[in-house]
């Protein structure tokens, strides 16, 4: 279990990696016609609704460690950091992440072979 520091500092960092969010309106599934309908869809597969909620459940994540809720504030860090980690998810391809399936190359010395040749 976290302690009261540990979350407010995770908690923190996450609303500062998540600034831009109280721009994205919530949406309205039953508003106007379609194109709210639309919106909203968007709003939705592109990721700014995780995004959105990622900040809100911070937020409230830091209300309750300030009445002393720690065990839920803990568990309102995690679900932010899901939110967050599922916006961020929606924005990339899996071609993005490649490079994660190898190791990186051999730095340093040269093999002797490469030595010869020059």
């Amino acid at each position: 279990m976290m302690d009261a520091e540990e979350t407010e500092r995770r908690l923190k960092r996450l609303l500062v990696r998540t600034q831009g969010a109280d721009n994205v309106k919530g949406p309205a599934w039953w508003g106007e016609g379609n194109a709210d309908e639309r919106r909203a869809l968007d709003d939705l597969h592109t990721g700014r609704l995780a995004w959105r909620e990622a900040r809100r459940t911070a937020k409230r994540g830091l209300e309750e460690l300030t009445v002393g809720k720690v065990e839920l504030a803990a568990d309102l860090w995690f679900i932010a950091n899901d939110f967050y980690i599922d916006a961020l998810e929606s924005r990339i391809e899996p071609k993005d992440v490649v490079f994660l399936s190898s190791s990186a190359k051999r730095r340093g010395r040269r093999k002797a072979a490469d030595r010869k040749e020059r």
